[in-house]
């Protein structure tokens, strides 16, 4: 998820969020969104672990 331009002026990042396979995790998705997203409202508990490119390594996909 992106958070909006003038956010990301203001030092804000992409986060991901994993193993959105249940409604309600994606109702707690929609309703963070709606509050802002990243860089402007906290994510829920709910979520669990949100990740940042900070956070990430990269990871080759090849063969994939």
């Amino acid at each position: 998820m992106n958070p909006s331009a003038q956010v990301r002026r203001q030092g804000a990042r992409p986060a991901w969020i994993t193993e959105v396979n249940t409604l309600e995790r994606a109702r707690a998705i929609a309703a963070w969104v709606r509050r802002g997203g990243p860089g402007v409202a906290d994510p829920s508990e709910e979520l669990g672990q949100v990740h940042t490119a900070a956070g990430l390594r990269r990871v080759s996909s090849a063969g994939w």
